[in-house]
């Protein structure tokens, strides 16, 4: 069995800083951050909020925000562009 306290998460980007954690340089592991998981999940790091989901939940969060509907700029029911 795998051990749940290992971290699989890749992290794809790191805000460096010392606003929040040693001021040596080292990462206390809270500065914010981009990372996807083992499994496939993209999350986002602030200061030790972290929001995983998957690809298409946060494209599809990111369509409802926006208000546009296909790739932020295609109308609803049509193939015109805005």
């Amino acid at each position: 069995m795998e051990n749940p306290a290992i971290n699989t998460d890749k992290t794809i980007f790191r805000q460096p800083t010392t606003d929040y954690g040693p001021e040596d340089g080292n990462d206390s592991g809270m500065e914010p951050s981009v990372f996807v998981t083992k499994e496939g999940a993209v999350g986002f790091n602030h200061y030790g909020t972290c929001f995983v989901k998957p690809i298409k939940e946060w494209v599809e969060m990111a369509k409802y925000y926006s208000g546009n509907l296909h790739h932020g700029t295609q109308k609803e029911g049509t193939n015109d562009q805005q």
